[in-house]
């Protein structure tokens, strides 16, 4: 079975959404994968869910940082994502989008405070 899993975040306008054929990516390399890292993560909620949330947030910090759009993120995503399920399609996940984070100085709240 083949699903599209989008992920986006309002307040930044970043993006990025995966086709995933779950024949493949299965729920025991999403468990390996979230079990490599000391993340918190949820066992009662999805583990596949929270594997692609966790590699759409590297997609979209690799697609900030360095400026790339989607085939530059897939380009070097080896390289700035060690231990990351590959997003090529070969391990049944492919990145299909992925935006850039969009802050707009307008939108900054500014606090000000007596300094002491």
């Amino acid at each position: 079975m083949i699903k599209i899993y989008k992920y986006d975040d309002w307040d930044t306008c970043a993006d990025a959404s995966f086709k995933v054929d779950l024949t493949v990516f299965k729920k025991e390399h999403a468990l390996a994968f979230l079990q490599f890292y000391t993340w918190d993560w949820d066992e009662d909620k999805c583990i596949i869910e929270q594997a692609l949330r966790k590699c759409a947030y590297q997609a979209i910090m690799i697609a900030t940082q360095k400026d790339h759009n989607t085939v530059g993120v897939k380009r070097v995503w080896n390289v700035y994502s060690e231990a990351y399920p590959s997003i090529d399609g070969s391990l049944g996940i492919e990145l299909l989008n992925v935006g850039l984070m969009e802050l707009e100085p307008d939108n900054m709240t500014l606090k000000i405070e007596d300094y002491e």
